[in-house]
């Protein structure tokens, strides 16, 4: 079976305590104007990408790993995403607005897979 990225499961704070999401096949997030819609959604990616600097509403998000990297590049393609900065930074092209992850290409592209997903 090939893999495909899913989230199984959502763990947010709130002010009641801690609260579990599990998500469908789709989801709709609404609320007020500045009750936090953007921010959980910006948190999810954050986490998700490694970026636990600025998190306060996800406590945690449960997902399925690949069992091998070349299970996630026949699915995604991932060194095809992967390219050279103009100071010879191999790096993978990010489609968000977060800023770029750098990759040390001078080890194998199995431990630079995993990186992205940890």
């Amino acid at each position: 079976m090939m893999y495909k990225f899913r989230i199984d499961k959502i763990i947010v704070n709130t002010a009641d305590g801690i609260e579990e999401i599990v998500p469908k096949k789709v989801n709709v997030i609404v609320g007020p104007n500045n009750s936090g819609k953007n921010r959980l959604l910006k948190e999810i990616r954050d986490y998700l990408s490694g970026d636990n600097r600025d998190i306060k509403i996800i406590n945690g998000i449960e997902h399925p790993f690949p069992k091998s990297s070349s299970e996630l590049d026949n699915m995604y393609d991932v060194a095809s995403k992967m390219v050279k900065d103009k100071y010879g930074n191999w790096m993978l092209k990010s489609y968000s607005n977060k800023p770029t992850q750098v990759l040390d290409m001078t080890s194998s592209l199995e431990s630079h897979f995993m990186y992205f997903f940890i």
